[in-house]
């Protein structure tokens, strides 16, 4: 069930939605949004994700971690970090996105998050502050890409700063005087749903983007100087010898024209000089 400060997100995002039917111009960018959307190579990876979502889901039902009552919190991380990062697959270029994301997800400020939500005002007291907060926030990105707003930016960090410090220390004042009636085994499980599943889907968009690397080295092929029959040797030596490698694929992808390929032995020889010029750069950035 959502709480009031939810309830108060879905009733701004109904005002925002009927705002927008009414003006033409947004309705025909939002149709040509959603034919965008429901194209089969869209549409099908997104039902994919909704599907080993709902697998991960079950297993932690199963280990009694998930319950009915984390529906609406599932809900809101499937909309604002499932999808957001499945929309964000091809800006992925590297392996170390998958280390920052697990560990963003174990930052102390997801923690201190997580406390200021257990806790929220009345239904009409969220009401207000939803767009005064939201106004306020958009008010300090514009700010701080101008720097005759300098003053104005340190002026709203210091009002948003203070209203979280303020929400945590309502939160932290519930907590003590509620504290005998408070269920700590639901709280802890309530606080490790969402990086579990967000932990839990990594695999996947990990496999997506490998996928989607090779479709798009492969497209790169078709148009390129070497013949189709080289073209099908470089594809079958290229998933033998980089494989799962996210880095290495990125990489090759963009740099496999400057190698010399006519036949097997030449594309072996190629992708071995890649892989050990890869190997050497790495090694003399680990060292600076």
């Amino acid at each position: 069930m959502p709480n009031h400060r939810e309830f108060a997100l879905i009733f701004w995002m109904l005002i925002f939605f009927i705002w927008v039917s009414f003006r033409k111009e947004v309705r025909e960018s939002t149709r040509g949004v959603l034919v965008a959307i429901f194209q089969k190579k869209v549409i099908l990876p997104i039902i994919l994700l909704i599907c080993y979502c709902m697998t991960s889901i079950s297993i932690l039902f199963a280990l009694d971690i998930w319950s009915n009552s984390q529906l609406t919190a599932t809900i809101f991380w499937f909309f604002s970090t499932a999808l957001s990062v499945f929309f964000n697959l091809n800006k992925i270029e590297e392996e170390k996105f998958f280390t920052q994301f697990a560990i963003s997800q174990l930052k102390i400020i997801v923690l201190i998050e997580f406390f200021i939500h257990l806790f929220v005002f009345d239904f009409w007291v969220e009401l207000i502050l939803m767009p005064i907060i939201a106004i306020l926030s958009m008010m300090l990105v514009m700010s701080k890409h101008n720097q005759e707003h300098r003053q104005v930016a340190i002026l709203l960090e210091w009002v948003l700063t203070s209203y979280v410090i303020f929400l945590f220390l309502h939160a932290l004042y519930l907590v003590l005087i509620n504290s005998n009636n408070l269920n700590l085994l639901q709280i802890m499980k309530d606080f490790f749903v969402i990086p579990l599943l967000s932990f839990s889907i990594l695999p996947f968009i990990y496999f997506l983007g490998l996928y989607v690397i090779y479709e798009n080295f492969f497209i790169k092929i078709m148009f390129s100087r070497f013949s189709e029959n080289t073209q099908k040797i470089i594809k079958e030596q290229t998933i033998i010898y980089l494989n799962i490698s996210y880095n290495q694929l990125t990489l090759w992808t963009k740099e496999f024209k400057q190698y010399e390929m006519s036949d097997k032995n030449s594309i072996k020889i190629a992708l071995m000089n890649f892989k050990q010029k890869y190997k050497t750069e790495n090694k003399s950035r680990g060292k600076q």
